[in-house]
């Protein structure tokens, strides 16, 4: 402790701190706010210790509508505790946009086999033999340009 400096109305172990940060974490990603909340926190950031004061000396009146107002405000007052809200918020965000892109990609996969179904390819159907050679052309022959016949070898005029 630097010299002035008061020593803290309320400490809190480790414990408490890591499940009021979590619990914290958990209430803004559950209100969708988990991108604003980190932009807030990384902008306002040099300002913490002053807003964990501003709770110490409002506690009384935010002591009725907000449960454990003061120790907010020491968590607060300490830089690193922040920095692992922080990252929390990090983690949490990342999670859920992991979670939308695996669930984008299943969409799609149903999306494109159903396409494929209605065209006649059953992708759960096993490939049969010989289905790796070209197609032949609808009316009779190997594949070619429409409108040639196989073995017409005159071009198109471009």
């Amino acid at each position: 402790m630097a010299e002035g400096d008061l020593p803290p109305l309320f400490d809190i172990t480790p414990e408490q701190r890591d499940k009021m940060i979590e619990d914290l974490a958990q209430k803004i990603f559950k209100l969708g706010m988990a991108t604003p909340a980190i932009l807030f926190l990384e902008t306002h950031r040099p300002f913490s210790r002053i807003a964990g004061n501003a709770l110490h000396v409002l506690s009384p009146a935010l002591g009725t509508i907000v449960p454990l107002v003061d120790h907010y405000g020491v968590l607060l007052n300490d830089p690193k505790n922040l920095d692992i809200l922080i990252d929390r918020l990090h983690e949490m965000e990342q999670e859920r946009v992991k979670q939308e892109r695996m669930l984008r990609e299943e969409r799609r996969a149903r999306a494109r086999a159903r396409r494929l179904k209605l065209l006649g390819f059953d992708p759960d159907k096993p490939e049969e033999p010989g289905a790796d050679r070209p197609r032949q052309d609808p009316h009779g022959g190997p594949p070619g340009r429409r409108g040639q016949a196989a073995g017409d070898e005159t071009e198109q005029k471009t």
